[in-house]
């Protein structure tokens, strides 16, 4: 009974779509001072400017397509993108494809431009990720990929199954969310700079595996 009573005064579980949810709502949001809108403050004070916020946000979305990572589990993270980009619309999405190394880097602003065909499917690091968004070697040259080392006020998405390497570079983001397809100890990273969520906690993923 203590057992039960304790499960019930828990703190219900967040999945990864509502941490996603908070992580974007304490960006910070740039603005400029306008006198066509007026100050919250003191909207009595016509002198004084309002602001008008310039909601646009970046988010990079790593997918692992390592082989270790099913077709069904890589075509939810996929479809995920899709929704990320229909619920806010107008936010720059760079999505980066890696197994062992980086397949493909792209910038996507509507779920058209999402590529549904992923390379890779050999080992897994989650190293060259980083790197690229730390813009170190080998990764640092911006032509041949762009944005690299321009993410420091972008949230990271981190979809993979969890194995992978043990210690990885401190990524130069403003939040960092890690979504492992099964349980968060399978993530191997020992220090992950961030948040490490289950898609087991995600009701469509266990619709989609047939999880009760």
């Amino acid at each position: 009974m203590q057992e039960q009573i304790k499960i019930l005064l828990s703190p219900p579980k967040e999945n990864w779509k509502q941490i996603l949810k908070k992580m974007l709502g304490s960006v910070p949001v740039p603005f400029e001072k306008t006198h066509r809108r007026l100050n919250r403050r003191q909207p009595y004070r016509a002198d004084l400017c309002g602001r008008v916020f310039k909601r646009t946000v970046n988010i990079i979305c790593a997918i692992d397509t390592s082989g270790s990572m099913s077709n069904d589990d890589i075509a939810y993270c996929i479809n995920e993108i899709f929704n990320i980009l229909k619920v806010y619309s107008g936010y720059k999405v760079t999505i980066v494809e890696c197994d062992a190394e980086i397949n493909a880097i792209y910038t996507a602003k509507k779920p058209s431009d999402v590529n549904c065909k992923v390379g890779g499917r050999g080992g897994t690091s989650f190293v060259p990720v980083i790197d690229y968004i730390n813009g170190t070697a080998p990764y640092n040259n911006p032509k041949k990929y762009p944005g690299a080392g321009n993410f420091k006020d972008a949230l990271m998405i981190y979809f993979t199954d969890g194995g992978g390497d043990s210690q990885i570079p401190k990524p130069k983001t403003y939040r960092n969310l890690w979504v492992v397809t099964n349980d968060v100890k399978n993530l191997s990273v020992a220090e992950p700079y961030g948040d490490v969520k289950a898609l087991v906690e995600d009701n469509d993923y266990k619709r989609m595996k047939g999880i009760h």
